[in-house]
């Protein structure tokens, strides 16, 4: 089986379906994940983040971005297997974008990249590690033709 992305509840109308599965593939290409099944995206508000950042992060606050790997894959909601899954919260997306000075486009799309560095295994708790994470973010984010925004 391999690795698709699943998008069920549909993206934003900033997002251009052709360059996230062009970034989906330089994903895979450059982090060689382990995994199988479909990588689900969900945009979410802040109400909906804070929840899930208090749940699993123990942060009474909205994230941006987080990030779930399922092993063994579940079940999703239309017999889909599911072996990852990013949500992003569109309300700090939009915050992150008019503080940084980008486009809305370009957040969501580093922000989904950030997503699935993490389901491929990687961190960012060390200087050394952040390096990586931050040369695979500009790597996937190139192909797709995007620069990305500073990530911390």
């Amino acid at each position: 089986m391999s690795l698709h992305l699943y998008m069920p509840g549909g993206t934003p109308k900033e997002l251009d379906s052709a360059t996230w599965q062009q970034l989906f593939l330089a994903w895979q290409e450059q982090c060689n994940p382990e995994l199988h099944g479909g990588v689900l995206v969900q945009f979410v508000d802040s109400g909906a983040m804070q929840e899930l950042s208090r749940i699993h992060q123990g942060k009474d606050e909205p994230t941006d971005v987080l990030s779930f790997t399922y092993s063994p894959p579940m079940l999703g909601s239309s017999d889909e297997l599911v072996c990852g899954e990013i949500v992003i919260c569109t309300e700090v997306a939009q915050q992150n974008a008019e503080k940084l000075t980008v486009t809305l486009s370009v957040e969501y799309a580093t922000l989904f990249v950030h997503g699935l560095i993490h389901l491929a295994g990687y961190d960012h708790a060390s200087k050394e590690d952040r390096k990586r994470f931050e040369a695979l973010t500009h790597g996937i984010m190139e192909t797709g033709g995007l620069t990305p925004v500073s990530l911390w």
